[in-house]
């Protein structure tokens, strides 16, 4: 399971990330030693840039196994504090374009637009006619 950690800091390294997100790793006691709980698989970070806002953020993206140690894992990395900052932590959800949020307004504008488009086509200005041919073959105007 993934999840993302928010607005980090821009001196971050791929090393210290890794480290707060195992910190929120559980582990348990065995004849071995420390045995973590769970697997950090991967761990990148990834730089966003608005080019029309003109600033840039860092986000982490860690896929953890199995998905019952990533949910706890959220629940104790979200709101811990890290290098002076409240660290924001949560499960990372895939946005099909079909269900993005921000696509979906975009999208529900145009089809609301299409579909008043079609409704006044044979609006209150337009009458509507249809022809019917009768028992004898003669065509005749019906309403």
């Amino acid at each position: 399971m993934d999840i993302i950690v928010r607005h980090l800091p821009d001196t971050i390294t791929h090393y210290e990330l890794e480290r707060f997100v195992r910190r929120g790793i559980g582990s348990h006691w065995s004849l071995l030693g420390r045995v973590p709980d769970g697997e950090l698989l991967r761990c990148p970070i990834m730089k966003i840039t608005d080019q029309a806002q003109g600033y840039v953020e860092f986000h982490g993206l860690a896929t953890i196994e199995p998905p019952g140690v990533a949910q706890g894992t959220t629940v104790r990395l979200d709101g811990a504090s890290w290098q002076g900052q409240v660290m924001s932590v949560s499960k990372f959800m895939r946005r099909s374009r079909l269900r993005d949020k921000r696509q979906n307004r975009i999208l529900d504008i145009v089809a609301h637009h299409g579909e008043r488009r079609r409704g006044e086509r044979h609006g209150k200005s337009t009458l509507r006619q249809n022809s019917h041919a009768n028992r004898h073959g003669e065509r005749s105007e019906g309403g």
